[in-house]
């Protein structure tokens, strides 16, 4: 048996291309809209924009390869 990946959804580039730290516990923002403004810190822009519609609270999201994990708290 195989496993075949999905499609993977991506992070618009840093401001000025610089690496981020988001601390454990932080709350960040994922967001679909406006996908060709750098992320943040905060805000983490994505090249999807019906994310939410397939998200709910206590999901887990992972972020590069499963090397970061998530839970989503809210979807708005």
């Amino acid at each position: 048996m195989m496993e075949i990946r999905g499609r993977e959804i991506r992070l618009s580039p840093f401001v000025d291309g610089a690496t981020t730290r988001i601390r454990s516990g932080a709350s960040v923002s994922l967001s679909g809209e406006d996908s060709h403004l750098p992320s943040d810190e905060l805000n983490l822009r994505i090249n999807c924009l019906n994310l939410q519609s397939q998200l709910k609270p206590n999901d887990v999201v992972y972020i590069d390869d499963g090397a970061v994990v998530g839970i989503v708290i809210e979807v708005r």
